[in-house]
């Protein structure tokens, strides 16, 4: 992936909270740079790998994710976690040295408790297999997780962007570069693979002109929301959500369509975002139709 931009290393403020813990936690972080980074690759010795190259998993309950992590992931989390109450992991440390691979930034974070829901289903548990409790229980979480995101105040500059009106990554745009930011609406909507063409059915044109016409509102985004990324615990509750490279301030039905075309063949995925936002069935529609010219 490659990234256009990204919101400098010094955005980031530790959230301290009134514990003796966090209290050295903040003396820690007036260390300088390069021996806090000495430090976390010490830890890497007795750390084990995950299945991200990029995320390994440290002593202590933390977590590092390096090479391929923006800032802005980073305040992302940072944002939710202290706006919200959706679980997701605490954000520590965010060191940026471009004499490093990739990206040149470190982000070390606290570990959530629970098993992705994609590690269940590879093990036989999925949708499929979750009893009308442990379904509801799914939906009604997810729904009052995303009502809070879209409870956010957004930024005054009406920008379709990342958090610090940066690019953004998505998936459903493209899988090689992060795209944006767009200054208008309009300007999202006429990306390649969400513009509708002269040779697309009428149903296409029809419901392309009801979207071009309509007055979203920009809403948080998650822009993954997958099985990858929903932690669960053993009753299948969900006790976190992780992975916000994708997070940008988008069109308020982005969340759905873009969850939805991350998991084209399960239906009961698709089912259950249209039942959680029944409102949006038109903007799903258009957009199965517009699969064809995604790298997807």
């Amino acid at each position: 992936m490659e990234f256009k931009d990204d919101a400098p290393a010094a955005l980031f403020e530790y959230h301290r909270r009134p514990s003796l813990a966090s209290f050295l936690w903040s003396l820690w972080l007036k260390m300088p740079v390069q021996l806090r980074s000495l430090a976390y690759q010490a830890l890497q010795r007795f750390g084990s790998a995950t299945s991200s190259p990029f995320v390994m998993r440290l002593p202590f309950r933390l977590v590092m994710k390096t090479r391929s992590i923006r800032v802005v992931e980073a305040l992302s989390t940072q944002l939710v976690g202290t706006q919200t109450t959706i679980p997701v992991p605490t954000i520590l440390d965010v060191i940026h040295t471009p004499s490093q691979d990739g990206t040149g930034v470190c982000v070390l974070m606290t570990e959530l408790p629970g098993r992705s829901m994609l590690a269940l289903a590879r093990e036989g548990i999925d949708l499929t297999a979750l009893s009308n409790e442990q379904a509801s229980t799914l939906s009604d979480t997810l729904h009052e997780w995303l009502l809070q995101l879209r409870a956010l105040a957004p930024p005054s500059n009406e920008m379709v962007s990342g958090i610090a009106s940066t690019s953004f990554v998505s998936y459903r745009l493209s899988h090689s570069h992060s795209v944006g930011p767009f200054r208008t609406m309009q300007a999202f909507h006429e990306q390649t693979c969400l513009r509708v063409r002269r040779a697309d059915g009428p149903e296409a044109h029809i419901l392309g002109a009801a979207r071009d016409q309509k007055a979203y509102r920009l809403c948080f985004t998650h822009g993954d929301l997958t099985p990858g990324n929903i932690l669960v615990n053993s009753d299948y509750r969900p006790v976190g959500l992780v992975d916000w490279e994708c997070a940008a301030w988008l069109p308020e039905y982005w969340e759905i369509v873009s969850s939805v075309a991350q998991c084209p063949r399960s239906t009961e995925w698709r089912n259950m975002f249209r039942s959680l936002f029944p409102m949006y069935d038109n903007e799903l529609a258009l957009d199965r139709m517009l699969w064809k010219y995604s790298n997807f």
